[in-house]
C-alpha cells in the first residue's frame, strides 16, 4: 500500500475543508431563496412615521407583501417625535400587523409607565383605538389624555359660537356634533358610554 505522505494530506484536508465551506455556503443560498414569504401591516400613532425595510422606504400606515419570514428590526422617524426602534416578527400564516406610538420629547417616563399601565386593562379592540390616536374628523377630535391626574377618552367637538346665532345656535351645534361623534364611535364597535367619554367644550351657558 502507498504511503500518504504529509503533502498529499495537506492537499485531502484542504479539498475537503473547501467542500464543507461551499456546502454550508450553498445551503446558506439556498435557504435563504426558498425562505416562505408572508406579509406585514405597520403603523403608528400618529401616523406618517417613516422607516427603511429591507432597502426600501415606507410611511405608515402600510401593508408590506411578500415579506420573509423571520425577524425585523426598523426605526421609525417622524419630525417633532422621538426615533423609536422595534423588532417585528414575520410569521408564515398571522396577521402580523403593529401599530407603534410615537412620543415627543417632553414625555415624562412617570406619565408614559402610568399610560401604558392603565392602557393595559383594556380589551385588545380598545387599545388598538387608543393606539390611533388622536383622531380628527371635520367636526370632532378623538383623544386619550390625562384630565385632572386620570386618562380618559376625550372627545373635542369642533363648534364656532357665532354671535348671530347666540347660545342657542352654539348648543345645537354642539348637540349635532355629538350625536356625529356618537355614530363615528358606533361604526368602530364602540359607545360613548363604554369609553366614558369626557365631551369638550361645555355648552354655552357652562362657559
Amino acid at each position: 500500500m502507498a504511503k500518504i505522505t504529509p503533502e498529499t494530506a495537506r492537499k485531502i484536508f484542504l479539498g475537503v475543508l473547501i467542500a464543507v465551506v461551499m456546502f454550508i455556503v450553498a445551503a446558506s443560498i439556498f435557504s435563504s431563496v426558498t425562505r416562505k414569504k408572508t406579509h406585514l401591516t405597520i403603523n403608528t400613532s400618529p401616523t406618517g412615521a417613516a422607516f427603511e425595510l429591507n432597502g426600501k422606504d415606507y410611511t405608515t400606515p402600510v401593508a408590506i407583501k411578500k415579506v420573509k419570514e423571520g425577524s425585523y428590526n426598523v426605526t421609525f422617524s417622524k419630525e417633532g417625535y422621538l426615533v423609536r426602534k422595534e423588532k417585528m416578527e414575520a410569521v408564515l400564516d398571522s396577521e402580523n400587523k403593529y401599530t407603534f406610538r410615537l412620543y415627543t420629547s417632553d414625555t415624562k417616563p412617570s406619565s408614559l409607565l402610568y399610560d401604558l399601565v392603565l392602557v393595559a386593562q383594556y380589551s385588545d379592540p380598545i387599545k388598538e383605538f387608543i393606539l390611533k390616536m388622536p383622531i380628527k374628523k371635520e367636526h370632532f377630535m378623538v383623544e386619550y389624555k390625562m384630565v385632572n391626574r386620570e386618562f380618559r377618552f376625550v372627545i373635542t367637538r369642533l363648534a364656532i359660537f357665532n354671535k348671530s346665532q347666540g347660545a342657542a345656535g352654539y348648543n345645537n351645534q354642539l348637540l349635532e356634533y355629538k350625536k356625529e361623534a356618537s355614530e363615528w364611535l358606533r361604526d368602530q364597535g364602540f359607545s360613548a358610554e363604554e369609553l366614558n367619554i369626557l365631551w369638550e367644550p361645555p355648552t354655552a351657558e357652562k362657559l
